[in-house]
């Protein structure tokens, strides 16, 4: 929820549309979320949480942030599906999800952020330097 503010997306998010993030692979995290974001605002809009299912790839690329965490079996599909998309993927590298602007790795038993500046530049993503900062790993 917090990386959020470290993201510029390259529009805005049509009138009405709140900003979603989705989630495939771990459906305890999607409602916590939920719960967590009642009435929070991200880009001055509504926060709406959507746990996707292994038939909807096509929804994916209507969130505005994807999460891919363990047993999401589809995440190449997911993540194809939003190719040249504004979507923020989130990965759990620490249980074999690959592939996100962001993933999360295990270091010296914390959790740290990889970065992958060349999937956010084509997925049109600006990314604060903070991220940069507190990187364990990024790559250019």
């Amino acid at each position: 929820f917090k990386l959020a503010s470290f993201v510029r997306w390259p529009a805005p998010i049509a009138d009405g549309e709140p900003f979603r993030i989705c989630i495939a692979g771990r459906g305890d995290i999607a409602g916590l979320l939920a719960a967590f974001a009642n009435g929070k605002q991200i880009e001055n809009r509504p926060v709406s949480v959507l746990e996707l299912g292994t038939a909807q790839p096509q929804l994916a690329a209507n969130c505005r942030m994807l999460f891919l965490g363990r047993g999401a079996k589809t995440a190449a599909t997911l993540i194809s599906a939003t190719t040249g998309e504004p979507v923020l993927i989130v990965t759990d590298r620490t249980s074999g999800t690959r592939g996100g602007v962001v993933e999360f790795v295990e270091q010296g038993g914390k959790v740290r952020l990889a970065l992958d500046q060349r999937q956010a530049t084509a997925r049109k993503l600006a990314l604060d330097s903070e991220l940069f900062n507190v990187a364990a790993e990024v790559e250019r």
